[in-house]
């Protein structure tokens, strides 16, 4: 019997232990004859399915086969999108198995992988309310901050559905609620102007100043349109005389809609009435001039001029 022959035979499969006490009785020139035998042997076998099929049934085995033979072989393409629309890494996380997602991308996956549309994995999960998926990429490592092709972060899709669970988790992974857009708006401006308070609050809770103003000198309160979004803004620090670029107050833009309950908060809060803009007008000017008799009659009664 050969050499390779015997120790092929005599050795459990892949009993690298055993093959090189056996090499010991062998003289080191036969040894470098059969190292290529004994590494082969070494080596992790080949994976049984498909690294789709892998990943869709949990088999973190066979990913695991699959991905070092990836590297070995000289990489292969795990950003594709292999099942409707989705990557490696999203259908991992819907499968609920973060720690099959972490191994894809740290074999070099990209977690922001964008789809057809520009979406990304964490973006459409945000979006669709998918608080499992959301928190398995998470746990994978993908960074919360990643844009989708509009540029919205995930954050951003999460406040528009209203996905509080949501929200809160992005803001513990580390998502900037702080951000700008363009224009220099906020975050926090965007769902006080949508009227959504339980948005609005969860952003105060995360720390958005709600005093910060946009270039053109508006505040998040110049979007409050009810007393109740008016008092939250107020208790949280925002500023009730704070006047924009052309020296517009928050009662300018309350009176001009006629949001009485709004306008009796602001005074009741220190507002001033009669102050007014670059153009001469006061809020009680613009009540009147935009025929909202309830506000202007508060304003009126509050010692408003025109």
């Amino acid at each position: 019997m050969s050499v390779p022959d015997f120790l092929m035979t005599s050795l459990r499969p892949r009993d690298c232990r055993g093959m090189f006490r056996a090499v010991r009785r062998f003289r080191a020139s036969i040894l470098l004859a059969i190292l290529p035998a004994i590494l082969a042997g070494c080596a992790p076998e080949h994976p049984t399915v498909t690294l789709l099929d892998a990943v869709r049934s949990g088999n973190a085995e066979q990913v695991r086969l699959h991905l070092y033979w990836c590297r070995k072989d000289g990489g292969c393409d795990l950003n594709s999108h292999v099942e409707a629309d989705a990557t490696l890494v999203e259908v991992a996380a819907q499968k609920g198995r973060p720690d099959i997602a972490r191994m894809i991308l740290d074999a070099g996956a990209d977690g922001g992988a964008k789809d057809s549309r520009g979406s990304t994995p964490l973006t459409k999960a945000a979006e669709s309310g998918a608080d499992a998926v959301v928190q398995a990429l998470l746990d994978a490592g993908v960074d919360p901050n990643t844009r989708d092709a509009a540029g919205w972060p995930p954050l951003r899709w999460a406040l528009f559905r209203k996905h509080a669970a949501i929200v809160r988790m992005l803001v513990k992974a580390g998502a900037d609620a702080k951000i700008r857009d363009e224009n220099g708006g906020t975050l926090l401006a965007e769902t006080v102007y949508r009227g959504d308070v339980e948005m609005t609050r969860l952003l105060i809770d995360a720390g958005v100043d709600p005093k910060a103003a946009d270039s053109k000198g508006f505040t998040p309160l110049f979007w409050a349109r009810s007393a109740e979004m008016a008092g939250l803004l107020l208790d949280a620090g925002a500023q009730a005389n704070t006047r924009n670029a052309n020296n517009d107050t928050v009662l300018h833009f309350v009176a001009w809609v006629g949001e009485t309950s709004t306008a009796k908060t602001l005074v009741d809060r220190g507002a001033v009435v009669n102050v007014r803009d670059n153009d001469g007008f006061t809020p009680l000017s613009f009540a009147v001039g935009n025929n909202k008799v309830e506000c202007a009659a508060l304003l009126k009664g509050a010692g408003g001029v025109e």
